[in-house]
């Protein structure tokens, strides 16, 4: 009875375990997401503001 409830206490721990170690990854991989938009942002702003100077130049030269 003693051996089963110890087994069982194992396959418990190991799914905890598993179940953590997916998290941890999901957590990980929605970071790199989060700051592949962070990056996408800013490079949109950077366009954004080229764009303007361009046109602003454009606007003096005429």
């Amino acid at each position: 009875m003693h051996q089963r409830i110890y087994h069982g206490w194992k396959h418990i721990q190991l799914l905890i375990l598993t179940l953590l170690e997916i998290s941890i990854f999901q957590l990980k991989k929605s970071m790199k997401y989060k700051s592949k938009l962070k990056q996408m942002e800013f490079d949109n702003l950077n366009i954004k503001l080229q764009m303007k100077f361009i046109i602003q130049k454009q606007n003096k030269i005429k």
